[in-house]
């Protein structure tokens, strides 16, 4: 079983006191509609289900709603849900992990926010703007590493991380910023490939220019040295489980179109179980020694450590452009808002 998180009493988002802009229940109850009427515009019976059960939670738990829409002290966040309303579904749909509750996971977008200064100021641009952290086109022509805000993501995560080829995307791991005891972690809620009719040859293809390295072992190795720049040193990647497709919010539809198989995924690359719903995953790039691979390999593995090198050297410079200077990333005085270990 999951443990609830806990909202630190120094974060005045959710709680009864704060930095929290006068707005009425009604008003508070207009936007709901609102947001039911754009989370599911078709005139079924079904949308219709969805708005009445949306409004019911909304009346269960208004001050927490009211509170979200109220928000006053957290810029970066206003910003992004004018830019993008239909983050706030997230008072309604599944979000990262389909255990989390409202609270939660309002909190959980709140702190993101809270955290995109310093080092992570790379991150609040990539959330209004595309912002290329590294050209590979000397491996595969128009290859590029993209951090952006994709609308499909909004359950999944508010940044993320892709491969795309000139401009078509065609891998994807979307995550949060969060923190755990007082230390900053990246919260992963997704691991996506493309749907295009060409994805399993172009993957085939890009798999022998990065020296063996399959598309999503390469991202992968990408967000940890992204974590690396951001000062961070582990990553919650949400279990196949707990992933926010297997919501009753889907139904069984969803299902059918998970292909990647999470847990698989996390363990490959030094993941653990932490029994909250995640796997954590340390941050950290390991080279093999030269002795562990076989002779016949080795001058691949040179290569594609060249390569790794010159990725991890393009990231760190493109982050420092975006590093306010001496402002560290910070909590804001937040702690942990995520389930913890068990």
């Amino acid at each position: 079983m999951n443990k609830e998180i806990k909202i630190s009493v120094n974060c005045p988002n959710f709680q009864t006191g704060g930095n929290i802009k006068g707005i009425g229940n009604i008003e508070t109850l207009v936007r709901v509609y609102r947001l039911g009427r754009a989370m599911h515009p078709d005139l079924t019976l079904g949308s219709l289900k969805h708005q009445v059960i949306l409004m019911g939670r909304a009346l269960v738990s208004l001050p927490i709603i009211r509170n979200w829409y109220g928000i006053s002290d957290n810029p970066l966040l206003t910003k992004a849900l004018k830019r993008f309303p239909m983050m706030s579904g997230a008072i309604y749909w599944p979000y990262i992990n389909h255990a989390w509750t409202m609270q939660q996971k309002l909190a959980a977008i709140d702190q993101h926010f809270r955290m995109l200064d310093g080092s992570a100021g790379i991150i609040a641009e990539a959330t209004f703007a595309e912002v290329e952290l590294a050209r590979l086109e000397e491996e595969y022509a128009g290859l590029r590493l993209v951090l952006d805000k994709a609308i499909w993501f909004l359950r999944e995560g508010e940044i993320v991380l892709n491969l795309f080829v000139y401009d078509q995307r065609f891998y994807s791991v979307a995550f949060t910023l969060g923190m755990d005891g007082g230390q900053p972690l990246v919260l992963v809620g997704a691991l996506q490939g493309s749907n295009s009719d060409t994805a399993q040859t172009v993957y085939r293809d890009i798999t022998h220019a990065l020296n063996g390295m399959r598309p999503r072992d390469f991202l992968m190795i990408a967000l940890k040295m992204l974590c690396i720049e951001l000062g961070i040193h582990r990553i919650w990647a949400v279990s196949s489980d707990m992933r926010q497709h297997n919501s009753p919010y889907f139904g069984n539809s969803h299902k059918e179109k998970v292909l990647v198989t999470y847990n698989e995924v996390w363990l490959e690359h030094g993941g653990t179980e932490i029994g909250n719903g995640f796997f954590e995953i340390p941050a950290k790039v390991i080279y093999k020694e030269m002795s562990e691979i076989p002779t016949r390999k080795r001058a691949a593995y040179r290569r594609r450590y060249e390569m790794l090198d010159k990725l991890a050297m393009e990231i760190r410079n493109c982050c420092a452009q975006y590093s306010a200077q001496s402002v560290p990333m910070a909590n804001n005085g937040m702690d942990s808002i995520l389930p913890k270990r068990h």
